[in-house]
């Protein structure tokens, strides 16, 4: 095999290897927050993080596989199927939204549509835990207020997912894998 074609798998092996290692670590966010009490939000922002590397990488199509793979394994092997949903519904996804997000010169835009996809994700979980999964859900005033809450938090998640990401590529960007 010539330099070429060797260095064309090596690329191709170094992909997919980083793709299978934020699935790992997504799977084992996910587990966490299935299973403990505590820190089930953190462990959530951390799962939706991991996606932002391949995204830095420039592995947008990696990316994609790669949450729709978490989605499905995540289904089958998490013991709370339900703990699958926020991942699905949004952290997993949003990495892949923001980078693309984020270039729309327009700040204005930027936010509506950042708000929109979050929002977007927030109707649809709370589609699927009351309708799918008949759980129980606030309504009326409380459901205003965790709503207004979670508006909130995903503010401070956007900012600080920009800023790790930054950190990342200045960073790590082609280092974990020799690049």
């Amino acid at each position: 095999m010539d330099r070429r074609r060797q260095a064309a798998a090596n690329g191709a092996a170094k992909r997919v290897a980083l793709s299978a290692l934020v699935a790992a670590l997504t799977l084992i966010c996910l587990a966490g927050a299935g299973m403990l009490p505590t820190s089930r939000l953190a462990l959530y922002a951390l799962s939706g993080l991991f996606i932002g590397a391949l995204m830095v990488e420039g592995q947008v199509r990696g990316a994609i596989l790669t949450v729709l793979g978490v989605g499905i394994l995540g289904f089958f092997i998490l013991p709370d199927k339900t703990a699958i949903l926020p991942y699905a519904c949004f952290f997993g996804w949003y990495g892949v939204a923001k980078y693309y997000l984020d270039g729309f010169h327009s700040r204005l835009a930027r936010i509506a549509l950042k708000a929109l996809a979050f929002n977007l994700g927030l109707g649809a979980g709370y589609l699927l835990v009351t309708l799918v999964f008949g759980l129980p859900m606030p309504t009326g005033l409380w459901l205003l207020g965790l709503w207004a809450g979670a508006q909130a938090g995903f503010a401070v998640y956007d900012i600080l997912y920009g800023r790790l990401a930054q950190i990342y590529m200045r960073r790590f960007r082609g280092r974990i894998f020799g690049g």
